[in-house]
């Protein structure tokens, strides 16, 4: 089914745009609609346009760069914390010189990683709603897509409120 199988008989889409992961919203002159096809399912959810209450541009950390940079960081320094305690056996003495370069390589790649993942955000737009939980809310994000693009469709959503 299209997006216009969910029409009303005096609805006219305004404005369209296509996130990441395959999901795409329209506006129409009453409400929102958030509609994503696969091969195998249909998922449409809507909000009328006079129930949203805002719409905010939200940035967040990447987190996923901030874990693995901890992660990285953990293995070095033990990494490197059983080469100090070790150093008196024999293969330890072999691997040395290598070890240390790859424990502290590994150690400033998880602070490089750390600090990427504050300096670097992910930006996306939400709908606010009136009686909308939390976990609802994260299905309206408008993410992956040109900043100019996204500004356009909120123009429209906002133009639509009224």
């Amino acid at each position: 089914m299209s997006v216009e199988d969910h029409l009303t008989g005096t609805e006219d889409i305004i404005e369209k745009i296509s996130c990441s992961r395959g999901v795409k919203y329209y506006v129409t002159n009453k409400r929102i609609i958030r509609h994503m096809q696969t091969r195998t399912r249909e998922e449409m959810d809507d909000l009328l346009c006079s129930h949203v209450t805002s719409i905010s541009l939200v940035s967040v950390a990447k987190r996923g760069l901030i874990k693995i940079g901890f992660i990285l960081m953990a293995i070095g320094l033990l990494a490197r914390a059983v080469a100090f305690f070790m150093a008196d056996d024999s293969w330890v003495i072999n691997l040395q010189p290598n070890y240390n370069y790859v424990c502290y390589g590994a150690i400033g790649l998880a602070f490089l990683l750390v600090l990427l993942g504050f300096i670097i955000k992910t930006a996306f737009y939400q709908f606010i709603a009136a009686g909308i939980t939390d976990e609802i809310a994260s299905r309206w994000r408008i993410d992956g897509v040109k900043a100019i693009d996204a500004r356009e469709f909120i123009k429209a959503v906002r133009e639509s409120s009224f």
